[in-house]
């Protein structure tokens, strides 16, 4: 039976994310970034110990408008199983370039609109094929 960190590996999932809904944007004029400042502790999806801060990176964000945002996102380490996690705000994605306001109405059948650009949506039909008959 695969239990835990092992079914995350078996289902190719390597990284998990830290998704926080209690949080400020701070916007730094002199750099046009965004800094997430976190209201809450948080646990370590794996086992539950607190997980404090080893570091921060950029994360760009393309609103639906087609604009990119940049936001500093902390990294942080479990005290107890050392694993590391990206906390992300709720309305980033994890994984993907684009923000919950235009992934989220095209999955839910609301809109077909995309900010990307023609040559991006073109190349991924033309993935797709490969990604389904890898993916069965």
């Amino acid at each position: 039976m695969i239990v835990g960190q092992d079914i995350l590996t078996h289902l190719g999932i390597k990284k998990i994310m830290v998704i926080i809904s209690h949080y400020e944007l701070i916007f730094n004029s002199s750099n046009n970034i965004f800094y997430v400042k976190s209201n809450d502790v948080s646990y370590c999806p794996f086992c539950n110990c607190c997980l404090s801060v080893k570091d921060s990176k950029n994360r760009t964000v393309i609103s639906d408008d087609g604009r990119k945002q940049i936001y500093r996102i902390r990294r942080l380490i479990c005290q107890s199983c050392s694993k590391i996690h990206s906390e992300l705000p709720n309305f980033i994605q994890p994984f993907k370039h684009y923000g919950s306001e235009v992934i989220e109405p095209v999955l839910d059948e609301v809109s077909d609109q995309c900010p990307a650009e023609n040559s991006t949506i073109k190349g991924a039909f033309l993935l797709l094929p490969y990604y389904y008959a890898d993916n069965k």
